[in-house]
């Protein structure tokens, strides 16, 4: 997410409350728990969707940047048990986003 200019002024663990929405939905969370973390930062005023962290108009062009950047060749996404490829994680963060602006 620290690739986006808008979420520069952003602490980074709000950074990291939205990055954790986006790697459940890349494991497949139940929705349920996806929920409980949801209405948990809302609770306690973290970011649950883009514009919660100050995008305010959400390109294509943005989210490839931010999902090639967490995607690179040594990133931490390799930790995770599974591939993930740039694709997955654009569409885990749109997903986040939508469920979180709900």
């Amino acid at each position: 997410m620290t690739i986006l200019e808008e979420v520069h002024e952003m602490y980074h663990g709000e950074k990291v409350a939205f990055g954790t929405l986006v790697q459940l939905i890349l494991e497949n969370a139940p929705l349920e728990e996806i929920e409980i973390v949801i209405a948990f930062c809302k609770e306690v005023d973290l970011p649950t969707n883009l514009h919660d962290l100050g995008v305010k108009k959400i390109a294509e062009e943005k989210v490839r940047k931010v999902a090639e950047a967490s995607s690179a060749e040594g990133e931490t996404i390799y930790n995770l048990p599974f591939e993930v490829t740039v694709d997955d994680v654009m569409s885990a963060v749109y997903v986040a986003h939508e469920l979180g602006a709900k």
